[in-house]
C-alpha cells in the first residue's frame, strides 16, 4: 500500500439465499483504517458483494480521492462484471446474451455508473476467498455477523494499530498476494454467473 492509494476491501454475505444479509468493507487511506458494514433483511449473497462495493464508491470522500482507488474483492461476479460485462450489458440494452433482463439490474447501473466517475484510476484485485487473507476474513466476518444480526465493533483509527485490533478481535493474520485484474475487450455477456 502507498499513501497515494485509496485501498478497499469488500465481501457480502447472506443467510439464505435470498435471506437476511451483510456486507463489509475496510478502508485504508493515508495511514488511516475505517471499517464500514451495512444489512438487509433480505437479498442474496451476489447483492451483498454488490452493495459492499457500491456503499463504499459512492461515497463523496472515496469520490474526492485523487490517486489510485484499488478494490480488492474475492467475487468474480462483482469482479467480472465490472470489468468484462458490464459493457457488453449496456450496449444490449441490459439484456444477457440469452436475451434475459440481467440480474439484479439496478446495482448493476448504480455500480457501473459509481465505476465510471473514477475513469482509470479505479482497478480490481481478486482475493482468494476463505483462504486466511486477514483483510478478506475480517470483511467476511462482519458481513456474516450482520447479516444475523449482530453489531460487532467497527475500526476506525490510525493504521499502525489496525493489525494489533485484528489479532485482539481474533481475525487471522495471514496475508496473500491479490491477483491484479484487467479489464477484457470482450463485450460478450455471459449466460449465467457464479460468485466464489
Amino acid at each position: 500500500m502507498t499513501k497515494k492509494d485509496l485501498i478497499i476491501y469488500t465481501d457480502g454475505a447472506s443467510r439464505g439465499n435470498p435471506g437476511p444479509g451483510g456486507w463489509a468493507a475496510i478502508i485504508f487511506a493515508d495511514g488511516q483504517v475505517m471499517e464500514i458494514a451495512g444489512a438487509a433483511t433480505k437479498a442474496t449473497n451476489n447483492q451483498m458483494e454488490l452493495a459492499a462495493v457500491e456503499a463504499v464508491l459512492s461515497d463523496g470522500g472515496a469520490l474526492s480521492w485523487k490517486g489510485p482507488v484499488v478494490v480488492h474483492s474475492d467475487s468474480a461476479y462483482v469482479i467480472n462484471g465490472l470489468t468484462q460485462w458490464v459493457k457488453g450489458w449496456e450496449h444490449n440494452g441490459w439484456m444477457t446474451r440469452a436475451k434475459t433482463p440481467v440480474e439484479n439490474k439496478a446495482l448493476w447501473q448504480r455500480l457501473s455508473g459509481c465505476a465510471k466517475e473514477y475513469g482509470t484510476r479505479l482497478r480490481f484485485e481478486k482475493v482468494k476467498g476463505h483462504a486466511g487473507e486477514m483483510y478478506n476474513e475480517r470483511c467476511d466476518a462482519l458481513a456474516v455477523a450482520y447479516a444475523l444480526g449482530e453489531k460487532p465493533h467497527l475500526f476506525s483509527g490510525k493504521e499502525k494499530d489496525y493489525e494489533t485490533f485484528l489479532k485482539d478481535s481474533g481475525a487471522t493474520v495471514k496475508r496473500t498476494v491479490s491477483k491484479k485484474v484487467k479489464p477484457k475487450k470482450d463485450s460478450r455477456t455471459p449466460y449465467a454467473y457464479v460468485s466464489c
